[in-house]
């Protein structure tokens, strides 16, 4: 008997810890929720379905699990923002790919812009195809490139960043693999969008994929939860084969540099005509070279002339097998709709 009146003095003490908690958390917010429940383990929470769609984008815990320690066949690393301030007269047209610089810091940097709010304020993105080599430039260096370029690509006046107001900044890097779509790895789980690894590596994304694909998805998986095909290899059927995405990974790879590739002597050669078409020396805008990237550790520079101009020649840039050229003009951009 005094065992029994032990164990129910035990259990009333606890449910009075417990409504004590619940009471706290009702009129306190969680923070007396907590303090009322300090010392009790919170059972794990479990959530029962047929089929689990996971739309948790390229860094997924699902698909990190399924990837393991897999390194990416590239990266696009981007930063950019939105900002008003922007001349109206400049900001009727949008770039979808253009670039007003040379290859260098092992990379070939390019920018795309469109008109944002009505036209009241402008998009500017700056990116580069690249890879997860750890020598690559960190995003605060490419920030510091993107505001030091920003002025000269956008034809900004004498006040230059002044006149702009940031309403947002940001940056972001997009893994690609080769081996895309993703197949499902388990039973009843189903990745889609930029989980499922179905963006172009150009594009660098997975939404407007996604989009383009909802009707089918949405038709497809209703079939699956009716039939009852659920397990992987059944799922494995709704996931598009996108034969564009072999070419993709080549256009990508052939606007890339790898890390030393360029050679400090092709670098110094870059400049010197550079000065040469410009008529005078030109002074580094913005370091994105990290120590020690490239071969020998050499530094190298993303520059613009002393007048805020950047160059509109060909830029060039070897890609192991030949040589890549692409020209931008003299202006460095053009319009697309």
């Amino acid at each position: 008997q005094q065992q029994q009146q032990q164990q129910q003095s035990k259990q009333q003490g606890q449910q009075g810890a417990a409504g004590a908690g619940h009471g706290a958390a009702g009129s306190g917010g969680s923070a007396g929720g907590a303090a009322g429940g300090a010392g009790r383990r919170q059972a794990p929470a479990k959530l029962s379905c047929r089929l689990l769609l996971d739309c948790m984008g390229h860094y997924s815990t699902i698909v990190k699990q399924m990837r393991g320690r897999a390194k990416p066949d590239g990266m696009v690393l981007v930063v950019g923002g939105c900002a008003t301030g922007f001349p109206a007269e400049l900001n009727t047209t949008a770039d979808l790919l253009t670039t007003i610089t040379d290859a260098s810091a092992d990379m070939q940097l390019f920018w795309e812009a469109f008109p944002a709010e009505g036209g009241a304020a402008r998009t500017t993105y700056m990116f580069a195809y690249s890879d997860a080599h750890p020598n690559r430039p960190s995003f605060e260096r490419l920030l510091d490139a993107y505001f030091a370029l920003l002025p000269a690509y956008q034809g900004l006046g004498p006040e230059g960043l002044d006149a702009l107001r940031f309403k947002r900044v940001l940056f972001g890097g997009f893994p690609c693999y080769a081996d895309s779509p993703l197949k499902p790895g388990f039973d009843r789980v189903l990745q889609l969008g930029d989980a499922s690894a179905t963006q172009s590596p150009l594009s660098f994304g997975g939404f407007g994929t996604m989009l383009r694909h909802l009707p089918r998805f949405s038709s497809a998986i209703a079939h699956a939860l009716k039939d009852g095909k659920l397990l992987r290899a059944d799922l494995a059927w709704i996931h598009p084969y996108q034969p564009s995405l072999s070419a993709a990974m080549l256009f990508q790879r052939s606007m890339s540099v790898g890390v030393g590739q360029l050679q400090p002597e092709q670098q110094r050669q870059q400049q010197s005509v550079q000065e040469q078409e410009q008529g005078q020396v030109q002074r580094p805008a913005a370091v994105v070279a990290a120590a020690g990237s490239g071969r020998n550790g050499a530094h190298s520079t993303i520059s613009r002339s002393s007048n805020g101009q950047s160059n509109g020649h060909s830029s060039r840039h070897s890609n192991g097998h030949g040589e890549h050229s692409s020209s931008n003009g003299h202006n460095g951009r053009h319009s697309g709709s």
